[in-house]
């Protein structure tokens, strides 16, 4: 809300293998839990004390929705590249440190759901923190929706996808929704494929 203050240890961002310099203060927290391929919370107090330092322009970092996400990369045994997870919509910790690590231009790819709520957030934060809309696409879509199983159905009203308008029609016209949690594997070998290239 305008006017109000988050708090400060409330407000926070759950990642996974993001490193900092040497001297950082928070280098030694980062350090064992990227060893360990252990996530670790940041808070938005952590955040603005001691600013993140932005990745080289020529490297990346992911975000996700769903902290299952997270939890699939660490029981992998992650060493690929960051990941940052909005748990839902994002907090302002998450987006603080997604500017912070997107100030020299690197390349924040972001996924998140496929329902209203997803696209919502992928809308908000690719205008406002500087994401790129990631496996978020029409084709990427219909194929998670090849597979046959349940699925719940669309609840909502689909807000615009102008990354690829094609999107919004293709989920209205299927109705059902695909969750990241089903999607776990595939992102996370997407990811390290993708890092290989940032």
């Amino acid at each position: 809300l305008v006017g109000v203050n988050p708090d400060p240890l409330l407000s926070n961002a759950l990642i996974i293998c993001l490193a900092v310099g040497a001297d950082h203060p928070l280098a030694p927290i980062l350090a064992s839990h990227s060893l360990a391929a252990e996530p670790v919370i940041l808070t938005l107090s952590q955040i603005k004390r001691w600013p993140i330092d932005p990745l080289p322009a020529d490297r990346c970092a992911f975000v996700v929705e769903n902290p299952a996400i997270v939890a699939a990369a660490a029981t992998q045994g992650w060493s690929g590249p960051p990941i940052i997870c909005s748990s839902g919509r994002p907090s302002i910790a998450v987006v603080s440190l997604l500017r912070q690590l997107g100030a020299h231009g690197a390349a924040l790819h972001q996924h998140a759901d496929f329902d209203p709520a997803g696209l919502s957030i992928t809308a908000w934060l690719y205008s406002r923190a500087g994401t790129t809309p990631w496996l978020m696409t029409a084709d990427a879509y219909r194929a998670a929706i090849g597979t046959k199983r349940e699925r719940p159905q669309l609840g909502g009203v689909l807000p615009a996808t102008p990354w690829d308008p094609e999107l919004a029609d293709a989920m209205e016209n299927h109705g059902q929704a695909v969750y990241e949690e089903e999607l776990a594997d595939q992102l996370l070998a997407e990811a390290q494929a993708k890092y290989k290239t940032c």
